[in-house]
């Protein structure tokens, strides 16, 4: 369950993220040392091995910053969604993205569900809270890639990084003041 509140996302009980979580913190948890694969184990994204999240079949990959080590993006996919090519399937322009449209209500029930309550669907949703946004994403074709569709929890790192010298204001930083008037 997700909290607007805080941004703290609870994938099962016992396992959760939250904002202003550093990637050692979460390496200490037993969501990392249980759901995350040997091969991910150094990487700044982490793809987790929970096959449903409140009865979806989701795909979780959390995400660090590689500037700061917070946590910076949970990105939520239907898991097995897409569709190897070639293939004799009608898949995009074809069929109005029938398919493609069907995942995309797959996951905005899915983030009804996480934000207990009704979510007015369309091509992307956007909503902003105190501590980051939650997106989605609908991208039924690329010009050379994959369709692209799926949740994103972003969270805004700047929340908990220390004030350093570079954060200062244009006027800080010049020494622009109205003290001398």
């Amino acid at each position: 369950m997700l909290d607007t509140e805080t941004g703290k996302f609870v994938i099962k009980e016992g396992k959760e993220v939250y904002p202003g979580m550093k990637r050692e913190e979460f390496k200490k948890t037993s969501l990392y040392k249980e759901n995350v694969d040997e091969v991910n184990k150094d990487n700044i994204y982490y793809p987790l091995n929970i096959e449903k999240v409140d009865g979806f079949n989701v795909r979780i990959v959390i995400g660090f910053s590689p500037y700061d080590d917070y946590l910076e993006k949970i990105k939520i996919e239907k898991r097995s969604w897409r569709v190897s090519r070639p293939t004799t399937k009608k898949i995009g322009r074809g069929n109005d993205f029938e398919y493609e449209r069907s995942v995309k209500r797959y996951l905005d029930r899915f983030l009804a569900k996480q934000l207990e309550g009704n979510i007015e669907g369309g091509r992307e949703l956007w909503f902003d809270f105190d501590w980051g946004t939650i997106k989605t994403v609908f991208h039924p074709y690329g010009i050379k890639g994959p369709a692209d569709i799926k949740l994103v929890i972003g969270y805004d790192t700047y929340l908990f990084k220390p004030q350093k010298k570079s954060d200062l204001t244009t006027e800080e930083k010049f020494g622009w003041g109205y003290e001398n008037e």
